[in-house]
C-alpha cells in the first residue's frame, strides 16, 4: 500500500467513524465527485482505492468523476436530487469550491473532503 492509500484509508475511516457515530449512523448513501486531473493520476488511484474500502465495508455509493471545469457544481446539484446524504469531495480547492456552489441545502448534506489537489490551501485555512 502506498503512502497516498494509507493517507486515504484514513481519511475514509474517519469520514465513516463521524458519519456512524456522531450522526446516529442510520442508512446512509455516500456519493464521491473525484477530480481526476488532482495531482495527475493519483486521483484515479484514489478512486480505486476508495471503491475497494467501500466494497469491503458493504457501503452503498456511487463514484462520479468530474470532466471539465465547472463539471462538479452540476455533479453536486444532480447528487442533491437522488437519496445520496453524504457527499465526499476528492479533488482540490477548485473542486471543493464548484462542489459547493452545486449544492443546494448543506442542512440536508453533509460534506466531507478529502484535498488531493496540488496545493490544498483550503484545509490550512
Amino acid at each position: 500500500m502506498q503512502l497516498h492509500d494509507a493517507h486515504l484509508a484514513t481519511r475514509m475511516r474517519g469520514i465513516l467513524e463521524f458519519k456512524h457515530k456522531r450522526l446516529g449512523g442510520g442508512t446512509t448513501m455516500y456519493a464521491f465527485i473525484v477530480n481526476p486531473n488532482s495531482r495527475s493520476a493519483s486521483a484515479l488511484r484514489s478512486g480505486e482505492q476508495l471503491e475497494l474500502i467501500l466494497k469491503e465495508r458493504h457501503i452503498d455509493y456511487q463514484i462520479y468523476f468530474t470532466r471539465h471545469p465547472g463539471h462538479g457544481t452540476k455533479l453536486a446539484a444532480q447528487i442533491c436530487d437522488t437519496d445520496a446524504d453524504t457527499l465526499v469531495v476528492l479533488g482540490g480547492d477548485g473542486t471543493i469550491g464548484e462542489v459547493v456552489d452545486g449544492i443546494r441545502d448543506l442542512t440536508k448534506m453533509t460534506l466531507a473532503y478529502i484535498p488531493i489537489g496540488s496545493g490544498n490551501d483550503l484545509p490550512d485555512l
